[in-house]
């Protein structure tokens, strides 16, 4: 993971599940609002504000997975790894068809 897609997390799940402002948030951690500002533009952050930021996202039901996933990439997939994707999908739209 970049810092930039670090950022970009940060920055989705304050924004769309949190739904906090960067001056809430950082008023939250005591911290600046430029430093988060600076973090979520990608820019880095000392590990002390880092692990701050994943602790009170887990204090309100955000798991470490949602800010240190890969992103979803279908070109990165194995052949066989698509098939098997694609056959999963087709089970489940068959599932959903017979409801």
């Amino acid at each position: 993971m970049t810092l930039v897609e670090f950022g970009n997390a940060i920055r989705y799940i304050r924004e769309e599940i949190l739904l906090m402002t960067q001056k809430e948030l950082a008023k939250e951690l005591n911290y600046t609002q430029s430093l988060l500002s600076r973090v979520e533009k990608g820019k880095g952050a000392k590990v002390d504000f880092v692990l701050e930021i994943v602790s009170f996202f887990q204090k309100k039901g955000v798991k470490s997975h949602m800010i240190f996933h890969e992103p979803f990439n279908i070109e990165n997939l194995t052949s066989d790894k698509k098939q098997q994707m694609m056959n999963e999908i087709d089970t489940l739209v068959n599932l959903i068809k017979d409801l």
